[in-house]
């Protein structure tokens, strides 16, 4: 967990590293690739899988809530696909499902 988050963020925002969509942030420019190319950021996605697939779960009740975090998601997805994480990320989209606009129980075993 980061201490402090909110000074963390302005400092990225003072740097236009990041941008502010209340309350929400984006990585400006190309960050997002610079980050890839020169650090290994498999632990970070993994965690976020993870807790996508937990967290997707947990709100099958909610569906409104997990679409709002639909870029986020679907980043992480194709992180995962990318880097052969199949179990989790077959988890999270059996329990999301986009196309209906909602969180059940997926029947993955089926398809």
């Amino acid at each position: 967990m980061i201490e402090d988050v909110e000074l963390v963020l302005d400092s990225l925002q003072r740097r236009e590293l990041v941008q502010s969509h209340s309350p929400r942030y984006t990585l400006t420019g190309s960050l997002d690739e610079a980050l890839q190319e020169e650090w290994d950021l498999t632990p970070w996605n993994e965690r976020a899988l993870e807790h996508f697939a937990e967290w997707a779960e947990q709100q099958r009740q909610a569906p409104e809530q997990v679409a709002e975090e639909a870029d986020a998601i679907l980043g992480t997805l194709k992180w995962a696909q990318q880097d052969a994480l199949a179990v989790l990320c077959t988890a999270l989209a059996t329990t999301w499902r986009p196309e209906r606009g909602e969180v059940e129980r997926g029947r993955g075993e089926d398809r």
